[in-house]
């Protein structure tokens, strides 16, 4: 069976839909889950209000079954105020997709909530970059046909490209952005930083992938640290991706990718109500995507000082 062969722990990202009186309504959306050995499930959801910042932590229940799995919400355990309105405790059914490594499926609530759907994927991290295989003449034609892959990835296949390309931000520092050095000079002669953007640099995923890998989590600690060290400080998470491929598709992908590092950062202990999340798709370069250089530094993850 399924549950004998997968363990569901850990933290799965993504969007929650709610078709309210024909309006679909999306919300930034994770579950934290742990498996014990008989397939029982217990653990935490957070959903998040993108435009208001309100969310809410719940607690929750289920079971890993041969499609899936089964989760019942508890109760609310955490959450921002909310005026007039209340948070849906949910029940969900959701099939696991070994190629995509995603859960998704429909959700309802017992009060007078209406219905929808989700769909989670679960973050990975790569210990390396794979070695490419060595040849004793190259291949010319082959390497133009690589650098001519498309970054984005179609609708049909959003989370299952594994190409290896890595994609990264580094210590290029465009007009109108601040390094980390010079946000912590700002700060330390006491002005204002409200609106300043940092691109994260080092900050690697795999091409077409929400897989981050490994040695990315380096400069995310420092981010750990600096919101540590500056607990009045929110931040806005933003992914970005080059104009290659359908806009709808990188817009999906570059906000999972934002997601992903919210996720880390909120699994390292910064609170959920000082960060969000969002993704732009191909709608802000900041290098003309003329070519395979600028389109790599064009897909990136930055942060903004809110």
């Amino acid at each position: 069976m399924l549950s004998q062969k997968i363990d569901f722990s850990g933290a799965w990202i993504g969007i929650l839909h709610q078709n309210a009186g024909g309006i679909n309504d999306i919300y930034e959306f994770s579950i934290i889950l742990n498996q014990d050995k008989n397939g029982n499930l217990t653990g935490t959801s957070l959903i998040r209000i993108e435009d208001t910042k309100e969310y809410a932590v719940i607690s929750l229940k289920g079971k890993a079954t041969s499609q899936g799995v089964v989760i019942q919400e508890i109760k609310v355990i955490e959450q921002s105020i909310r005026s007039n309105a209340y948070w849906c405790i949910k029940d969900y059914t959701l099939k696991y997709n070994s190629v995509r490594e995603s859960l998704s499926g429909p959700w309802t609530a017992k009060q007078t909530c209406s219905p929808g759907t989700m769909e989670l994927i679960r973050p990975k991290k790569v210990t390396s970059l794979p070695t490419p295989k060595r040849t004793s003449k190259p291949d010319i034609a082959k390497a133009k046909e690589e650098m001519a892959k498309e970054e984005s990835i179609t609708e049909e296949s959003l989370l299952t490209e594994e190409k290896k390309t890595p994609i990264s931000t580094t210590a290029y520092v465009p007009f109108g952005y601040l390094s980390m050095e010079g946000l912590k000079a700002e700060i330390k002669e006491n002005k204002s930083v409200t609106g300043k953007k940092i691109i994260l640099e080092n900050v690697y995923f795999l091409q077409s992938s929400t897989n981050m890998i490994e040695n990315s989590s380096k400069t995310l600690l420092e981010i750990v640290s600096f919101l540590n060290e500056n607990p009045s400080i929110k931040i806005k998470i933003s992914g970005h991706t080059d104009n290659v491929g359908k806009e709808h598709s990188n817009k999906h992908l570059s906000k999972l990718r934002a997601m992903v590092v919210m996720n880390f950062l909120i699994d390292k202990g910064i609170e959920a109500s000082r960060l969000s999340a969002e993704g732009y798709g191909s709608m802000f370069p900041i290098l003309p995507n003329n070519s395979e250089e600028n389109k790599k530094r064009n897909r990136r993850v930055e942060f903004e000082i809110k």
